[in-house]
């Protein structure tokens, strides 16, 4: 059922506003080698045990306080690191000054699709867009100075590359947890907006519709996993069974095939005794 992304809502361009969130999730993944402060979101007693409390000092100064791990930091907060620290100024084969003269590098260009993104009231993006959206951010996953021999960029390229062809990529747990992270996104645009968007009500209820699709296609493949694993358990049960059988009816026969032996073994001496006696 995730194979085909464009089968999931009937605009085009909803399915393809859907397609950038992903490819922002897919390009924060393949950053996430990396790790002026911002001291409201930090905690600087754990600097010493926490190095993520560090990086936390670069993330913008609202709603990042809670969040523990890169991991659980979004795109526009990773890139935002990435901009801020200096330790960060060599990584990349271009300028990622934030000021003139310098002209406006891709770190600054992707985090800029990212809030365009994230705070479309129509969700919406066209062909020609979503194409643009995707080659900045694969250019900034291909940059030769740290990004380009790098594994988890190199597998993000792949799965955006995969994205851009519509091609089964994904599987039911990710498809579920990009709908949630979705579905977040809209509900945050709908609390900031002064009267409620009907076409973000629409996706809502159309993510809404697809999340219970998928948890009932997982709750489907893990009764199919408990039954397989169910079955195969008491083949291996009747197998170990039949084998054990086997082994005692062999232990059974060698044991009187023993004892034949000794029977006549025994005989043949009482007579080879009995003619000694003669």
């Amino acid at each position: 059922m995730a194979g085909n992304l464009d089968d999931m809502f009937s605009n085009k361009n909803t399915c393809n506003w859907f397609k950038a969130i992903i490819a922002l999730i897919i390009t924060k993944q393949g950053l996430e080698k990396y790790s002026n402060p911002s001291w409201k979101n930090t905690r600087a007693e754990l600097w010493a045990t926490n190095h993520w409390e560090i990086a936390k000092c670069y993330l913008p100064p609202d709603g990042y306080t809670d969040v523990a791990s890169v991991q659980g930091t979004d795109f526009n907060g990773v890139i935002n690191i990435l901009l801020n620290c200096t330790h960060f100024d060599t990584c990349f084969s271009f300028s990622n000054a934030l000021s003139s003269p310098y002209p406006e590098c891709i770190l600054t260009q992707v985090r800029q699709i990212g809030r365009d993104v994230r705070h479309t009231s129509s969700c919406q993006v066209a062909d020609s867009d979503l194409k643009n959206i995707i080659l900045k951010l694969k250019s900034l996953l291909i940059d030769p100075v740290s990004l380009a021999n790098d594994p988890n960029a190199s597998s993000a390229i792949n799965t955006l590359r995969k994205l851009k062809n519509n091609t089964q990529f994904i599987t039911s747990d990710e498809l579920l947890e990009h709908l949630k992270d979705a579905q977040q996104i809209l509900v945050k645009v709908n609390d900031q907006s002064e009267r409620v968007s009907k076409e973000v009500d629409t996706v809502l209820l159309k993510i809404d519709t697809h999340m219970k699709q998928c948890l009932q296609h997982i709750e489907v493949r893990e009764n199919e996993a408990r039954e397989r694993i169910s079955k195969e358990g008491k083949e291996v049960l009747a197998h170990i069974e039949s084998r054990r059988l086997a082994s005692a009816k062999m232990i059974t026969e060698k044991e009187n095939e023993v004892k034949q032996k000794a029977l006549q073994t025994e005989k043949q001496h009482g007579k080879y005794t009995r003619r000694l006696r003669k």
